[in-house]
């Protein structure tokens, strides 16, 4: 998919060490037509957020997590380095 154009892939390596999306996966959902959404997921849980100031939080550590990781050029050639 990457490839295509389509979706860029940021790889964040294990080497770059604690990052600010550590503790949990998130996935913002930007819509034409509605506000915005996080969902966030934990070990056995997650949850759909609305509120603002919490998407703010979410998008925050986004941003910071994504300044760790590699470029979009770096990233895709990092997991043929592992196949070796």
């Amino acid at each position: 998919m990457e490839r295509s154009g389509r979706v860029r892939v940021h790889v964040l390596p294990f080497f770059a060490g604690a990052h600010a999306l550590l503790e949990s996966m998130i996935t913002l959902v930007r819509f034409t037509d509605a506000p915005p959404v996080a969902y966030v997921e934990g070990l056995r849980t997650g949850r759909v957020m609305d509120d603002p100031d919490m998407i703010g939080a979410c998008q925050s550590a986004y941003d910071l997590a994504l300044d760790d990781a590699l470029s979009p050029e770096e990233s895709p050639s990092l997991p043929e380095e592992y196949k070796r």
